[in-house]
């Protein structure tokens, strides 16, 4: 563990691998997190800001929730992102189903040439033991 200030307050914390906010503020965000989706679950066709409004939780964290794909809009509402490639309405995350799947193809390619790339198929040179 090492010593970490709060991304959030600030404060000074052990932190854990890839810990970025103390206890504190954890849980104050899986508290805020409850809230929002609780509202959306009772009321689906709420705007971000009627959901701001009546839980006291930022726009902007409401739109990070959905961005990270921890809540997303109802089916027939109307859509809040947008696929960051492609620009095709998305419910959640940050990109389509589409464009996610080609993201992941072109890494695995990549990751299959820079593989390819490394491993050794040239000549083998040895060496002759002269103390023989």
């Amino acid at each position: 563990m090492e010593m970490r200030n709060c991304k959030k307050c600030g404060r000074v914390f052990a932190a854990g691998f890839g810990e970025k906010i103390c206890q504190e503020c954890k849980e104050k965000e899986d508290e805020m997190f409850t809230v929002v989706k609780d509202y959306i679950y009772d009321h689906p066709h709420a705007t971000v800001k009627e959901i701001s409004e009546e839980t006291e939780v930022e726009e902007e964290t409401i739109l990070r929730y959905l961005r990270e794909g921890r809540i997303e809009v109802a089916e027939d509402s109307l859509s809040l992102l947008t696929c960051e490639k492609c620009g095709k309405s998305i419910k959640s995350g940050k990109y389509c189903n589409e464009c996610a799947a080609k993201l992941s193809n072109a890494l695995n390619t990549a990751l299959d040439n820079a593989r390819a790339k490394n491993a050794y198929t040239g000549p083998i040179m040895h060496t002759q033991d002269l103390n023989r």
